[in-house]
């Protein structure tokens, strides 16, 4: 099963943020401290609280004694892979996704520009579903975080060359060499679209 929510970090006040840190282990708050820009930083301290929250509601463990492994290149991981997650930020908010099985979200801000990335990972079936609808732009926002959800699930990043092939539309099942993944768009906050993707099934 796989739990999602969201946090509108306009609406944090500095004492909330320190309840938050207070949830975070030292060192993993010194790497945060680490980004200079503030924006970056507050989506990743909120990140952070967001899911080790969600982890330890699920595992039990407190979420200061959650231990995530992060390697270069790597997506995160518990260190008992008892639960999988992942993060995205847009504008405002942070969504979290954590599931008993691999996964991967997306979230986009409707406006921002993805013509150019789109038109480098996209099939033509991809963009006459795009001009087909009455908001090419929402369209093309669909099509765009469901292609972040699957490379953020298989952990690939987005030079897979797969990605030049359609990811469906709707809530579709791909048969991929690693096994079998769910592609979906989710409600999100309004002005946004989000898109989350699950491992079904490995290999037959």
């Amino acid at each position: 099963m796989t739990e999602i929510r969201w946090l509108n970090r306009a609406g944090c006040t500095e004492e909330m943020l320190e309840e938050y840190r207070k949830e975070i282990p030292a060192d993993r708050l010194k790497q945060l401290e680490s980004v200079h820009a503030e924006k970056g930083y507050l989506e990743s301290l909120t990140g952070e609280w967001l899911v080790r929250r969600m982890l330890s509601e699920r595992t039990g463990i407190p979420a200061i004694r959650l231990e995530i492994v992060r390697r270069q290149g790597k997506k995160p991981y518990l260190s008992d892979s008892s639960c999988f997650f992942n993060i995205s930020h847009s504008g405002d908010y942070v969504v979290a996704a954590v599931s008993d099985v691999p996964v991967g979200i997306d979230l986009e801000q409707i406006g921002r520009e993805a013509s150019k990335a789109l038109k480098r990972v996209s099939s033509p079936s991809d963009w006459q579903y795009i001009m087909e609808g009455e908001n090419p732009l929402v369209r093309m926002m669909e099509i765009w975080t469901r292609k972040e959800a699957l490379v953020k699930c298989l952990g690939t990043g987005i030079c897979d060359p797969r990605l030049k092939e359609t990811v469906g539309y709707g809530d579709v099942v791909l048969w991929l060499d690693e096994g079998q993944y769910r592609i979906r768009n989710v409600d999100g906050p309004k002005g946004y679209v989000c898109a989350v993707c699950e491992k079904v099934s490995d290999p037959a």
